[in-house]
């Protein structure tokens, strides 16, 4: 029985590593993917509704690379707002028509307003990975006392 439990907890936790190293590796290539950028020349700002209090704004941008014309459309995760009033507003104020636009120098069509390396899934995957080596020598520090009793 307790064989099992440790097999549950192995696969459980393996499992969510791999998850987490996954995530993390397509962010990251995502990352490493954007090497270039460049000012867009129009800029759009609306906002979505994520849930009943969570409104982000989303930009539709336009930008040129060796005089051809890419458009993207992306959201930014922060700053949120709770309602679409306030968001609504925060586009009046403080929306720039010029922004940094991130791209791939191969396929300028993938592109991003924020490129962020993705730190915290990179060390969630580390932590879990240690976890599930703990567990491991725990296993097997644990079983050398049981077997010799």
């Amino acid at each position: 029985m307790m064989e099992r439990i440790w097999q549950i907890v192995f696969i459980v936790l393996g499992a969510t590593a791999l998850w987490f190293m996954g995530i993390a590796s397509v962010r990251s290539y995502h990352y490493f993917h954007l090497t270039s950028s460049t000012t867009s020349f129009a800029v759009d700002w609306s906002f979505k509704e994520l849930s009943a209090d969570h409104f982000v704004h989303v930009a539709e941008y336009s930008f040129k690379v060796k005089d051809q014309v890419y458009s993207g459309k992306d959201t930014q995760k922060t700053p949120f707002y709770r309602n679409a009033w306030a968001a609504e507003d925060a586009i009046k104020k403080s929306s720039p028509q010029q922004i940094t636009i991130w791209y791939s120098e191969r396929s300028p069509q993938d592109s991003a307003l924020a490129k962020n390396f993705p730190l915290k899934e990179w060390i969630s995957s580390l932590l879990l990975w240690g976890l599930l080596i703990y567990f491991l020598y725990l296993k097997r520090y644990v079983s050398r006392f049981i077997t010799n009793s």
